[in-house]
Formats: C-alpha cells, structure tokens, sequence
C-alpha cells in the first residue's frame, strides 16, 4: 500500500496553467536539490548512519517536491527520471535501516543519476500537461482507510438511487436525498474495492464514485466499548502463562465491547524500541492529514509497515524536536496526551539498528521507555478517534479519516521477520490486526487491536531477558497470552 505514495508522482500535481506556461524551468527547484543527494551519497558510502539519514531525507524533499509540480510537455520524461532516482535512493537508504545489502542499489541509485542528466537538457517550455481526470472519490471510505460498512457521499445530479458493490458484490442499496447518500453495506473484512453507482428515476447510471483501497472491518467494532471491568479469572490465567516465561513480562487485556480487564506486570517500564514511534505518527498525521497529497503518507506508512527507523527520525523532525534537555520532546508531549506517561521518546533512533518472572521491572540500558498500559491506552486512543468517538478524537488529535487512514497502516503492517510480532502469528487466518511492534537484543514487544467476531480486543505484550532474547522464545509467551485473550470471549 505504502510503496503506492510515491508511484503516483507523475499524475498528481499543483498549481496553476499559467504560472507554469510562463516559467522557464518548471524543475528548477527539483533540479538545485540534486546537488544536496550527490552530497549524501557520497557520505554514505562508508555507512555512516547519520549521512543515511540525510540521504534519505534528501531523498524524501524530492520525491514530494517533483509529486506537487505539473510540467509543460517535454519536461515530463525528466519529471519521471526525478521520480526514479528518489525512489533508488530512497531504496538504498532503507536497505540499510533493515540490515540488508545495499552496495546494488546504490549503483541502480547512480545509474538514475546519470539518467537524470541525460535527459535534462530536452527540458523545453510549452503547453501545460495537465494531471488526468480522476474518477470521483467516495467521502467514506476514503482511499487507503479502513472501514466499518459505512459507506456516504456526495451523489451527482439527476441520481435518486445508489448502489454499493464492495468486491464486484452487491453489498448495499439507498436512496440519494439531498445531494447525498449515506448507507450501510454488508462486509467481510480484507481489502475491498468500494464502488457507488449512481442510477436516475428511469434506472440508468448517471455517475460512479469510488474508493479503490479500503480495508474492511467487522461492523461490530464501532460498538461504544463497554466500562473496564477488571476479571480476576483471567488475571489469573495471565500470571500463569507469565511465570512460565523465563524473563522479564508485562500483559495487559483490555476487550472493549465487554470491557473486560486483565494484566500483568502493567505499570512496569521496558524498553519502549519502536513501539513509541506512534508518538511521531500520530502527531504528523495530526498536523499534514494522511491524505493522498500528504507529505508524511509515505513515512507514517513505512514507519508503520516495517518500523521505519529513517522514516520515525524524519517524522521527529517535521514536527518538531522540542526541548530534550528537559523531557519534554513533542513526541513526549502527544505520549502524555495519549496517556502514555510513563512513556519517553529522547531522541532520533539510529539508523541501522533492529537489533524468574515475577511483576518486576526489567534492568534497563535505554532512556526510551514505556509500559504495557501506556501501549494500551494509545492503541485504544487510535481506534476510539477512527469510530469517531471524542475521547480518541481529543487524544490523538486526528480527525477521523486520518485516524481510520493511520489505523488501515497498523492493520497493513509487514508480517515478516522480526516485525511479525508475538500476536499476528497465533490468530484465525485472515483476522485483522492493527499492531505496531519493536524489538531490541534483549526484548521484544507488540501492541496490537484484533478486530475479531467479538469486537476489538487490545493486547500488549512486552518481554525481556538479559544476554538476549530471541523472537522465538518471546513468541512462546506472545502465543499463550493471544490464547488468553480471544478465548475469553467465547467461554472458558
């Protein structure tokens, strides 16, 4: 899905006709940033993590800066040449956040290089290439959201009826009154082509709009959660399975159409790793939207997909670093607007790194911390603001549509590697997760919403061992306390 941001560069544009007809070098901002990516380049071939940082944000500043132009005809080839070499050096840069060989890419980076000046010397002014008409969207869901089947809109004139087809499948029709429809549609969670066909009085189509990249989750998830009720029995199941577990753990349960509440070790601080990147998330979601044209679409997707370290450190900086002599970081502010307090975002992450069970906390060599309840309560915070509900909503700060954008990133989260986390691996087939994992040497950890027949279940789990953890011993706990947690549900 993430990959998509970029790959519409070329269609997408601002600005108008005549300022660009009358400009002699409508790249010129593009092309006097080249310099600054020759630069970074250069740095980085040694593999130095800071001037990978600077290559990929070089990188970055080009790719949304060529997105946002339109170009006269003849400039449009060096337009996409723009776009190629941004994409390969972007590429390079995150071969190396993953710990992956990069020395390739970076050649395929210098070849679009020279492609790039091979080409910019047919760069001539004329008429204006505007972008192509776009099928109209639909206002709900939006492109790249989640959605629970509801479905609404803007209708065009002379329509009194729509139809909704989600998959090619007929899923809901209504009535178009006012100008506008508002219907719910049948659903099956996944991925799902929303289309609205717009009929008149005499049943021929007038007009079609459509979402082309929604997820669908189960309706049943927009429920007002129900008040938080602390269950001993499963307290007591969750102590057990923790116990068995050799090392440090924290648990927390919350299933929010029951409310029910269970823990472990919940107020006690671990290493946060990448688990706090959802400070930085949502608070450049919360300032640039997550929209098609956002300039954070594609970082707060990587940041989300593969737990971007280059994509968390740009985001750090878009919106601001704040004091950290004192704590008090812009990313720390969100986390206590989250009710993450005891939770801490320091500083940039570096790029290139992955890397007797009693309540205790853990020996910690980090200042980046958090806790399975602080997890708990942003995870809750984001799923509350994307069913619309105004504790979430004044939590994260995000409208709506950018916070059912953020979550559809969690649920697209790569199930790879490390980043496959200690919840997605022991769920039914094809059930939902939105989840953001981090992992270190010597701790691994999950935040994770399941949107399950029996509404979302938020689920927190954070390990630890001193001289190493490996994934697999911290799935071992991550698959007991996901058979806790959904089975509580449906009985003993």
């Amino acid at each position: 899905m993430w990959a998509r941001a970029l790959a519409g560069c070329v269609a997408l544009g601002v600005g108008t006709a005549a300022a660009l007809a009358s400009s002699p070098s409508p790249l010129a901002p593009q092309l006097a940033m080249l310099p600054r990516i020759d630069a970074a380049a250069r740095a980085s071939l040694g593999g130095d993590p800071d001037w990978m940082q600077r290559r990929y944000d070089a990188a970055r500043d080009l790719a949304e800066s060529t997105r946002r132009v339109v170009v006269p005809k003849g400039c449009d080839r060096l337009q996409e040449a723009l776009v190629i070499l941004a994409e390969a050096e972007i590429a390079v840069t995150e071969a190396f956040d993953r710990l992956r060989p990069w020395r390739a890419l970076h050649r395929r980076a210098e070849a679009a290089r020279r492609r790039v000046e091979g080409i910019r010397p047919r760069c001539a002014a004329g008429g204006v290439t505007a972008p192509a008409d776009a099928v109209p969207a639909l206002s709900l869901p939006g492109p790249g959201e989640v959605f629970f089947g509801h479905v609404a809109g803007p209708a065009p004139a002379r329509s009194t009826r729509v139809l909704i087809n989600v998959n090619g499948a007929r899923a809901a029709t209504a009535a178009v009154s006012g100008g506008r429809f508002d219907v719910r549609a049948a659903v099956r969670h996944g991925p799902a082509l929303v289309e609205a066909l717009f009929l008149n009085d005499a049943g021929e189509q007038v007009g079609v709009a459509v979402s082309r990249d929604a997820f669908a989750l189960p309706p049943l998830a927009t429920k007002a959660p129900a008040k938080p009720r602390r269950d001993p029995a499963l307290t007591a199941r969750l102590a057990a399975a923790a116990r068995a577990f050799s090392g440090y753990s924290s648990i927390r349960i919350e299933r929010l159409g029951t409310g029910t509440v269970a823990e472990w070790n919940g107020a006690a601080r671990f290493p946060a790793a990448s688990t706090v990147k959802l400070a930085v998330m949502i608070e450049a979601a919360r300032r640039h939207g997550l929209g098609r044209g956002s300039p954070v679409l594609y970082d707060v997707g990587q940041a989300a997909e593969w737990s971007s370290n280059l994509a968390a450190n740009r985001l750090f900086g878009i919106v601001g670093r704040g004091d950290a002599a004192r704590g008090r970081t812009v990313a720390e502010r969100r986390l206590r607007s989250l009710g993450a307090t005891s939770s801490t975002y320091p500083g940039e992450y570096r790029v290139g790194t992955s890397s007797n069970a009693a309540p205790s906390q853990p020996p910690l060599g980090t200042t980046r911390v958090t806790t399975a309840r602080d997890l708990a309560s942003i995870m809750r915070a984001i799923h509350l603001a994307a069913i619309g509900r105004r504790a979430g909503l004044d939590a994260t700060g995000l409208r709506p549509a950018t916070a059912r954008a953020l979550l559809r990133a969690l649920v697209d989260s790569d199930a790879g590697g490390d980043n496959v986390g200690l919840v997605g691996p022991y769920l039914p087939a094809k059930t939902p997760v939105a989840q953001k994992n981090g992992w270190l040497s010597d701790s691994r950890s999950t935040a994770a919403i399941v949107y399950d027949d029996d509404g979302p279940a938020i689920l927190v789990i954070l390990t630890f061992r001193s001289g190493g953890l490996g994934l697999a011993q911290a799935q071992s706990l991550g698959a007991s306390a996901t058979r806790i947690a959904l089975t509580r549900s449906r009985g003993p």
